[in-house]
């Protein structure tokens, strides 16, 4: 098991029941349209969009300052003599 790569692919059928140690996952297969998916994919970038809104928000409001970054130390010499 050392050696063992796990796949990221399992292949899946309708009504199929995928066991884990803590929890179980049933497949269920819908047959839906191009505009139930369009829909669908609509309502997602809104909500998510609204999400990314309100983070903004929050830390807009929250008084936090953003604080540049720092360049990092030249240690050429350091390596050089190394």
């Amino acid at each position: 098991m050392k050696d063992h790569m796990p796949s990221d692919l399992i292949p899946i059928q309708n009504d199929m029941i995928i066991s884990f140690v803590n929890y179980e996952v049933r497949v269920k297969l819908e047959a839906k349209s191009e505009a139930e998916i369009s829909g669908q994919h609509a309502d997602n970038a809104t909500f998510f969009a609204d999400q990314a809104n309100a983070v903004h928000d929050i830390v807009k409001n929250s008084g936090f300052t953003p604080v540049a970054a720092s360049a990092a130390p030249d240690n050429s010499a350091a390596i050089a003599a190394a």
